[in-house]
């Protein structure tokens, strides 16, 4: 976690930056010489070093060597890196060429490396196809699955003979974990699962890596023995032929179509009819249900939710690095572009303007504190859990 000297040594650091251009605001300071680079001018007169607060952002220079090798190999590659023709192409074509991509990033990275994982995806404008597979699904099998269960299927998840995704949200409900709506019957004669939709309502729906790639899915459902329910569980059901890549039988799944943004991932949606999965398919770490229907459950259900609540921090974390990227973007461009003169040679540079800073300084504060209260993520999985799990019997006490 961070503590509070980390956090405090991290508002000094902004209030020395804050200072420092402050007392640059008078007019005989920001006359300069227009042959010297602006920016390493800026970065010379700088009360904090650039590298100190690099290294301080990603919290070792061994990540920030990483993030940094990572960066250079995908913008040199004639596959990864951007191209400005992408603006100008239909979804198909998007999707064909991100797909290039992904397998591109399998060919030269190591991607069970989760510091590798999350460096190589925040290149890219677009999420590229299969993401979901190390942002979700891994992470809940590690969370939430057995250590047998773990060691029976972790060699097909991580080689990706299977292609997973996270199915919770349907089109009736989300967030509302307690409404989902589709069903986990457990048949004892047969030792297995038997999940279906009952209306349309309880219909996946949105799941990133459905539409088209999954072959396995985490399934949150609502878990009923005897009649009797007992909430929503995480199991781990087959949605396609891993060898044919068509659907099982008892599952219709498919893409959801053209979307506003991001029309590169293939969200799905998925109905079950009858579908019949082994006993053991249910992620068992917390709560188990035993051959004869017996349920041993957490204290604490919301265990089974930690996945989601992990992807919103690295969501907080994404947007933070979007914004970071507008904001160099937009403070440089400030720093080089002149507006005015302010005598018969120098010009006014915009970054020198108080309406110009308050757009830009106030959101840069805002890349900080969202960049900060995400790395909540950076914790191994399994402990994210433990930590909740422990939390709730203190209060229970």
């Amino acid at each position: 976690g961070i503590n509070a000297e980390y956090m405090g040594n991290f508002y000094i650091y902004i209030q020395i930056y804050l200072t420092g251009m402050n007392s640059q605001m008078s007019d005989q300071n920001i006359q300069r010489d227009p042959k010297p680079n602006p920016l390493e001018i800026e970065r010379q007169t700088a009360l904090i070093n650039h590298e100190d607060i690099s290294v301080f952002i990603y919290r070792s220079k061994e990540d920030l060597e990483n993030y940094r090798q990572v960066s250079a190999i995908i913008a040199q590659d004639p596959i990864l890196k951007f191209s400005p023709k992408e603006y100008q192409m239909s979804r198909e074509e998007l999707y064909e060429v991100h797909c290039r991509k992904s397998l591109r990033l399998h060919e030269l990275f190591d991607l069970r490396n989760r510091g590798t994982i999350v460096h190589a995806l925040h290149q890219f404008i677009e999420q590229l196809p299969v993401s979901l597979h190390f942002l979700m699904f891994m992470p809940s099998i590690k969370i939430l699955a057995s250590d047998e269960q773990i060691s029976q299927w972790i060699t097909s998840i991580e080689t990706m003979e299977w292609i997973g995704c996270y199915a919770q949200t349907e089109l009736g409900h989300g967030s509302d974990i307690q409404s989902l709506e589709t069903t986990a019957t457990f048949d004892k004669s047969t030792q297995e699962f038997v999940i279906n939709s009952p209306s349309i309502k309880a219909a996946k729906f949105w799941s990133g890596d459905l539409g088209k790639h999954a072959t396995h899915a985490i399934v949150m459902a609502q878990l009923i023995i005897n009649q009797k329910k007992y909430g929503v569980y995480p199991f781990l059901v087959q949605v396609r032929d891993t060898k044919t890549h068509e659907p099982v039988k008892g599952v219709e799944v498919g893409d959801i179509g053209p979307k506003i943004s991001w029309n590169v991932k293939d969200n799905g949606y998925c109905l079950f009819d009858n579908l019949r999965i082994p006993r053991t398919n249910m992620l068992m770490r917390y709560t188990q249900v035993s051959p004869e229907g017996v349920v041993n459950k957490s204290p604490n259900q919301k265990v089974s939710y930690a996945i989601m609540m992990k992807v919103r921090s690295i969501i907080s974390g994404t947007i933070s690095r979007y914004l970071a990227q507008a904001l160099t973007i937009g403070i440089r461009y400030s720093i080089y572009r002149t507006q005015f003169k302010i005598d018969e040679i120098n010009e006014r540079r915009l970054f020198d303007y108080q309406v110009q800073m308050n757009k830009l300084l106030p959101n840069l504060a805002n890349a900080y504190a969202l960049h900060f209260l995400s790395l909540i993520h950076i914790s191994e999985p399994t402990r994210q859990a433990e930590i909740s799990y422990a939390v709730f019997c203190l209060k229970k006490k």
